[in-house]
C-alpha cells in the first residue's frame, strides 16, 4: 500500500477531503494524518480507524525563526522515520501553518510537497507571511479547487507550472435518496398541512457569520406572492436561537424549520424544490452540498464571485446572486416557484453537470497523478 502524509495545521471539518481519502484508500493509497489531537479532521480519522498522529503546531507560523526551525526540524525527523518505515515520499499540506513550516525541510529531504488551496482561503490574512508564502510556493505543487483560486494565485506571482486545477467532486450514489423526512418531522410537533409546500433548503453553520437574516427577510417578502413557501435550515450553533427569534418576529414561525445538525444529509436533498448555498465564504464542503443538491435535480442559488461559478455553466445549472439583498433573493425565489419550465431546465442541467463533470472518481484519478508527480 502506498502512503502519503497529510499535514493539517488548519484542523477544520472537511468532508470532501475525507471522501477523497476513502476513494484513494480503495486504490491502495493511504493518507496518514498529522494534525492536532483535538481537531475535527483528526477525530474523523480516528472514528474511521485510519492512521493519524498528534502534531503540535505553533500558534503562529511566522514565529521568531529559531523556534520555527526547531518545529520544522522535528517534523523533518518524523518524515525521515516515516519514509524508513513505509516508504512515504509525499507530504500534502493543509493550512498555511503546515505549508510555511514543512515545505522547505521536506524538499531538502527529497519529499514531494503538495499544497491544498481551499476556495475560501483569504491570502490577505497572511499579512507579513504573504511574501514567504509566495516564495515557498515555488517548492510545491499547488492544487486549486476553483478557477478563482487559481487566478488569485497567478496574480500573486505563483508560476502556472506549479498550479493544478482539480474541480471538486462527489460520489453521486452516496447522496441520491428518495426517503421523505417530512413525515417524521410532522410527528415531532412541526406544524404542517395537506397543502403542497415549495420547500427551500439550506445548510448554515451558526457559529460563523451567515446570511440567515437575509434568507428570512427574503422569505417573508416572497411569501406575500407565494404564501406556501417553507424554509428548512440544517445546522447548529450559538446563533440558532437568535435565528429562531427572528423567524417569529417576521411571522415565519410555521414557515421556517430549524432542524439542527443532521448526520445523514442525503435524506434531505430529494425533498427540496430549491437549495441555497448560504455561507458567506463558501469552502470545499459548500461545493459538496451544492453538488449533492444538483445530483438530486434540485436547482441551486449560490453567492456570486466566490468560486462556485465553476459548477453552474453560466447560469445553465444554477443561479448566482449577491445574496446580500433580500429583495434580489426574494425575486429569484418567486421566479423559480412560478416558472416551472425554468425550474425543470435548471434541475435537468444540474443533475447532468454534477454527474458528468463533478464525479469523485475523476477527482481521485487526477489527484493520484499529482501524488505520483
Amino acid at each position: 500500500m502506498t502512503e502519503f502524509v497529510i499535514a493539517d495545521s488548519q484542523g477544520q471539518k472537511n468532508d470532501f477531503l475525507v471522501s477523497l481519502a476513502e476513494a484513494l484508500a480503495v486504490d491502495g493509497c493511504r493518507a496518514v494524518l498529522w494534525s492536532a489531537a483535538t481537531s475535527s479532521l483528526s477525530e474523523t480519522w480516528r472514528q474511521r480507524g485510519w492512521l493519524s498522529f498528534k502534531t503540535t503546531w505553533p500558534k503562529r507560523a511566522g514565529s521568531v525563526w529559531p523556534w520555527r526551525w526547531l518545529w520544522s526540524l522535528g517534523l523533518g525527523i518524523r518524515l525521515i522515520l516515516a519514509r524508513r518505515r513505509t516508504g512515504v515520499k509525499t507530504v500534502v499540506c493543509l493550512g498555511s501553518g503546515a505549508k510555511l513550516l514543512i515545505s522547505r525541510v521536506a524538499r531538502r529531504l527529497k519529499f514531494r510537497v503538495i499544497w491544498l488551496e481551499l476556495p475560501n482561503f483569504r491570502y490577505e490574512a497572511l499579512g507579513r507571511n504573504l511574501r514567504r508564502y509566495q516564495r515557498l510556493a515555488a517548492l510545491a505543487r499547488l492544487v486549486c479547487f476553483s478557477v478563482t483560486s487559481k487566478l488569485t494565485l497567478s496574480d500573486l506571482g505563483v508560476s502556472d507550472k506549479n498550479l493544478t486545477l482539480i474541480w471538486p467532486g462527489i460520489d453521486a450514489s452516496v447522496f441520491q435518496n428518495q426517503i421523505s423526512m417530512f413525515q417524521n418531522l410532522a410527528r415531532q410537533n412541526y406544524t404542517t398541512s395537506r397543502q403542497k409546500f415549495f420547500t427551500i433548503g439550506t445548510i448554515l453553520d451558526f457559529t460563523e457569520p451567515q446570511r440567515s437574516e437575509v434568507l428570512m427577510r427574503a422569505l417573508a417578502e416572497a411569501r406575500v406572492i407565494v404564501p406556501h413557501l417553507r424554509l428548512i435550515v440544517i445546522g447548529d450553533g450559538e446563533a440558532r436561537q437568535q435565528a429562531r427569534w427572528l423567524s417569529r418576529q417576521l411571522g415565519l414561525a410555521n414557515a421556517v424549520w430549524l432542524v439542527g445538525s443532521q448526520s445523514d444529509l442525503k435524506k434531505w436533498y430529494a425533498n427540496f424544490d430549491l437549495f441555497i448555498v448560504s455561507s458567506a465564504t463558501p469552502g470545499l464542503d459548500d461545493f459538496v452540498v451544492a453538488l449533492a443538491a444538483m445530483v438530486n435535480g434540485v436547482p441551486v442559488i449560490a453567492p456570486r464571485d466566490l468560486s462556485l461559478e465553476d459548477c453552474f455553466l453560466s447560469g445553465q445549472a444554477g443561479w448566482l446572486l449577491s445574496l446580500a439583498d433580500p429583495a434580489e433573493l426574494s425575486e429569484a425565489i418567486i421566479k423559480l416557484e412560478q416558472d416551472t419550465l425554468t425550474r425543470k431546465e435548471l434541475a435537468t442541467n444540474a443533475r447532468r453537470v454534477a454527474q458528468e463533470f463533478f464525479a469523485l472518481s475523476r477527482v481521485k484519478e487526477e489527484f493520484k497523478k499529482v501524488l505520483n508527480g
